[in-house]
Protein backbone atom coordinates (compact mmCIF):
# COMPACT_ATOMS: atom_id res chain seq x y z
CA UNK A 1 0.00 0.00 0.00
CA UNK A 2 2.83 2.44 0.81
CA UNK A 3 4.40 2.20 -2.66
CA UNK A 4 0.99 2.62 -4.27
CA UNK A 5 0.56 5.81 -2.27
CA UNK A 6 3.95 7.12 -3.39
CA UNK A 7 3.25 6.22 -7.01
CA UNK A 8 -0.07 8.06 -6.92
CA UNK A 9 1.23 11.34 -5.52
CA UNK A 10 1.39 14.29 -7.92
CA UNK A 11 5.17 14.76 -7.91
CA UNK A 12 6.08 17.51 -10.32
CA UNK A 13 9.65 18.29 -9.37
CA UNK A 14 10.87 15.18 -7.54
CA UNK A 15 14.51 14.65 -8.54
CA UNK A 16 15.74 12.00 -6.09
CA UNK A 17 13.96 8.97 -4.67
CA UNK A 18 15.72 6.67 -2.21
CA UNK A 19 13.76 3.56 -1.33
CA UNK A 20 16.70 1.22 -0.97
CA UNK A 21 16.11 -1.82 1.20
CA UNK A 22 12.57 -0.81 2.07
CA UNK A 23 10.51 -3.54 0.38
CA UNK A 24 12.53 -6.68 -0.23
CA UNK A 25 11.12 -9.59 1.70
CA UNK A 26 8.24 -7.68 3.29
CA UNK A 27 4.76 -9.21 3.11
CA UNK A 28 2.84 -7.68 0.25
CA UNK A 29 5.95 -6.42 -1.51
CA UNK A 30 5.27 -8.58 -4.57
CA UNK A 31 4.81 -6.22 -7.49
CA UNK A 32 5.73 -3.12 -5.48
CA UNK A 33 8.64 -2.23 -7.73
CA UNK A 34 6.52 -2.59 -10.87
CA UNK A 35 3.79 -0.39 -9.41
CA UNK A 36 6.29 2.30 -8.53
CA UNK A 37 8.09 2.17 -11.86
CA UNK A 38 4.86 2.52 -13.84
CA UNK A 39 3.97 5.79 -12.13
CA UNK A 40 4.05 8.65 -14.65
CA UNK A 41 4.49 11.07 -11.76
CA UNK A 42 8.10 9.87 -11.45
CA UNK A 43 9.09 11.35 -14.80
CA UNK A 44 11.18 14.13 -13.22
CA UNK A 45 13.51 11.75 -11.37
CA UNK A 46 17.22 12.00 -12.08
CA UNK A 47 18.41 9.80 -9.19
CA UNK A 48 16.69 6.54 -8.25
CA UNK A 49 17.92 4.21 -5.52
CA UNK A 50 16.09 0.89 -5.36
CA UNK A 51 18.84 -1.05 -3.59
CA UNK A 52 17.46 -4.39 -2.34
CA UNK A 53 13.94 -3.28 -3.24
CA UNK A 54 12.77 -6.54 -4.81
CA UNK A 55 13.35 -5.43 -8.40
CA UNK A 56 13.24 -8.59 -10.50
CA UNK A 57 13.58 -9.04 -14.25
CA UNK A 58 9.93 -8.09 -14.79
CA UNK A 59 10.26 -4.85 -12.82
CA UNK A 60 13.48 -4.04 -14.64
CA UNK A 61 11.70 -4.46 -17.97
CA UNK A 62 9.02 -2.03 -16.73
CA UNK A 63 11.70 0.51 -15.77
CA UNK A 64 13.54 0.11 -19.06
CA UNK A 65 10.33 0.52 -21.07
CA UNK A 66 8.99 3.47 -19.08
CA UNK A 67 9.29 6.83 -20.81
CA UNK A 68 9.31 8.29 -17.28
CA UNK A 69 12.87 6.94 -16.86
CA UNK A 70 14.31 9.17 -19.59
CA UNK A 71 15.80 11.68 -17.15
CA UNK A 72 17.55 9.15 -14.92
CA UNK A 73 21.23 9.97 -14.52
CA UNK A 74 22.02 7.74 -11.52
CA UNK A 75 20.38 4.37 -11.02
CA UNK A 76 21.10 2.01 -8.13
CA UNK A 77 19.65 -1.49 -8.46
CA UNK A 78 22.22 -3.20 -6.27
CA UNK A 79 21.21 -6.44 -4.53
CA UNK A 80 18.13 -7.09 -6.64
CA UNK A 81 17.59 -10.34 -8.49
CA UNK A 82 17.07 -9.41 -12.10
CA UNK A 83 19.96 -11.45 -13.49
CA UNK A 84 20.87 -11.50 -17.16
CA UNK A 85 17.36 -10.58 -18.31
CA UNK A 86 17.50 -7.37 -16.27
CA UNK A 87 20.84 -6.40 -17.77
CA UNK A 88 19.47 -7.00 -21.27
CA UNK A 89 16.49 -4.73 -20.49
CA UNK A 90 18.83 -1.95 -19.36
CA UNK A 91 21.04 -2.32 -22.41
CA UNK A 92 18.17 -2.20 -24.89
CA UNK A 93 16.20 0.59 -23.29
CA UNK A 94 15.62 3.63 -25.49
CA UNK A 95 14.79 5.63 -22.35
CA UNK A 96 17.95 5.24 -20.27
CA UNK A 97 20.17 7.32 -22.54
CA UNK A 98 20.85 9.93 -19.84
CA UNK A 99 22.45 7.38 -17.47
CA UNK A 100 25.85 8.34 -16.17
CA UNK A 101 26.18 5.90 -13.30
CA UNK A 102 24.68 2.50 -12.72
CA UNK A 103 25.03 0.15 -9.76
CA UNK A 104 24.16 -3.44 -10.62
CA UNK A 105 26.30 -5.07 -7.97
CA UNK A 106 25.17 -8.42 -6.64
CA UNK A 107 22.36 -8.73 -9.19
CA UNK A 108 22.99 -12.38 -10.07
CA UNK A 109 24.23 -11.85 -13.59
CA UNK A 110 26.53 -14.04 -15.62
CA UNK A 111 29.23 -13.03 -18.06
CA UNK A 112 26.69 -12.93 -20.93
CA UNK A 113 24.40 -10.60 -18.98
CA UNK A 114 27.20 -8.21 -18.19
CA UNK A 115 28.62 -8.24 -21.73
CA UNK A 116 25.32 -7.07 -23.20
CA UNK A 117 25.81 -3.78 -21.33
CA UNK A 118 28.71 -2.99 -23.65
CA UNK A 119 26.17 -2.54 -26.46
CA UNK A 120 23.94 -0.17 -24.50
CA UNK A 121 23.29 3.14 -26.30
CA UNK A 122 24.15 5.01 -23.09
CA UNK A 123 27.48 3.27 -22.40
CA UNK A 124 29.49 6.20 -23.74
CA UNK A 125 27.86 8.47 -21.12
CA UNK A 126 29.70 6.40 -18.55
CA UNK A 127 32.96 6.98 -20.38
CA UNK A 128 32.51 10.75 -20.06
CA UNK A 129 31.97 10.36 -16.32
CA UNK A 130 35.21 8.37 -16.04
CA UNK A 131 37.06 11.10 -17.92
CA UNK A 132 35.72 13.60 -15.39
CA UNK A 133 37.30 11.45 -12.64
CA UNK A 134 34.12 10.52 -10.78
CA UNK A 135 34.80 7.92 -8.09
CA UNK A 136 32.72 5.20 -9.76
CA UNK A 137 30.62 4.84 -12.81
CA UNK A 138 29.52 1.24 -13.11
CA UNK A 139 29.39 -1.08 -10.14
CA UNK A 140 29.23 -4.75 -11.01
CA UNK A 141 30.69 -6.23 -7.85
CA UNK A 142 30.05 -9.89 -7.15
CA UNK A 143 29.17 -10.48 -10.79
CA UNK A 144 30.53 -13.52 -12.58
CA UNK A 145 32.40 -11.81 -15.39
CA UNK A 146 35.24 -13.39 -17.30
CA UNK A 147 38.64 -11.76 -17.66
CA UNK A 148 37.82 -11.08 -21.32
CA UNK A 149 34.63 -9.21 -20.38
CA UNK A 150 36.44 -7.18 -17.75
CA UNK A 151 39.08 -6.25 -20.33
CA UNK A 152 36.39 -5.30 -22.86
CA UNK A 153 34.86 -2.87 -20.35
CA UNK A 154 38.26 -1.43 -19.52
CA UNK A 155 39.05 -1.00 -23.22
CA UNK A 156 35.71 0.71 -23.85
CA UNK A 157 35.40 2.86 -20.72
CA UNK A 158 38.93 3.21 -19.37
CA UNK A 159 40.69 1.82 -16.36
CA UNK A 160 38.78 2.16 -13.11
CA UNK A 161 35.39 2.72 -14.74
CA UNK A 162 33.96 -0.51 -13.41
CA UNK A 163 34.16 -1.74 -9.85
CA UNK A 164 34.15 -5.51 -9.94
Amino acid sequence: EGVGTIAGLPFRVLKTLELGGSMSGHPGSEGAAEALLKAPTLSTLTHLNLWAFGVDAKATAVLAAAPASKHLVDLNLQSNHGGDAAHASHARSPHLRALKSLNLGHCHATDAGVRVLLEAPWIDNLKARVAAKHPWTLLLWQVKASAATKKAFEDRLGAGAVVW
